[in-house]
């Protein structure tokens, strides 16, 4: 029928819009804005590195490639690590502060490191940024879930992450070539910087959280939930 037709438009129109509605925004910019920083350190250490490593720096860090599968490998164990250590320490904003402060600081100097060439000391600096990735990582994620309510949780967070990882994940490859082009070798490091700065400024903006209310889980549900007796 027509009006069941208009009525499903509606709601597909509203369900869309929702994400976007004005009391949902900041916690949008926020979901936003978080995922920068492990976007662009990931496709920057595990990714742009290995061609850093065989093509770009003179003389080549020797098993350039080896080097980033061995660490990707054991970015498996420390995701879950990473994860079980946000669930013990619990104080979400204390770790990503302390691992984006880290990365910011680490990133241009271990760049620098990389760039003489010597593959032990490559591996040594990938697997730190590895491990304050993932610190970040463990606490952003359930960070970024309990900042929305579980009727828009699903739109907002793919919005938000998506947008960050397309953009500062898909863009920081071709920043760090263009600075170690016409810059030196530790100049990559600073797109790491800087992103771990606009990831800092989600988190100062994120509203503080508390334990999700019952009245969330509830509104979640459909209006009518009783089960009449017949």
């Amino acid at each position: 029928p027509k009006e069941e037709t208009q009525k499903e438009e509606t709601q597909s129109r509203s369900a869309l819009a929702e994400p976007f509605a004005l009391d949902n925004r900041r916690n949008l910019l926020v979901a936003a804005l978080l995922p920068c920083l492990p976007a662009a350190t990931y496709y920057i250490v595990f990714i742009w590195l290995a061609v850093y490593m065989e093509t770009i720096v003179s003389p080549p860090v020797p098993h350039a490639f080896m080097i980033i599968t061995v660490v990707n490998v054991l970015s498996i164990l420390l995701a879950f690590a990473g994860g079980a250590l946000a669930d013990y320490y619990g104080n979400y904003r204390a770790l990503m502060t302390i691992s984006a402060v880290c990365l910011a600081i680490v990133g241009p100097l271990f760049l620098h490191l990389i760039g003489n060439g010597h593959p032990g000391v490559a591996f040594a600096c990938q697997a730190v940024f590895a491990i304050l990735l993932y610190v970040w990582n463990g606490a952003m994620l359930p960070f970024m879930i309990k900042s929305f309510p579980p009727r828009v949780r699903l739109r907002s967070l793919s919005i938000g992450y998506n947008l960050a990882l397309s953009i500062c994940g898909g863009f920081s490859p071709f920043a760090a070539t263009l600075l170690v082009d016409n810059f030196d070798n530790s100049t990559p490091g600073y797109v790491i910087t800087v992103f771990a700065l606009v990831s800092l400024l989600g988190l100062s903006i994120a509203p503080n959280q508390n334990d999700e209310p019952e009245t969330d889980t509830q509104q979640a549900l459909p209006p009518s939930t009783d089960l009449e007796l017949t």
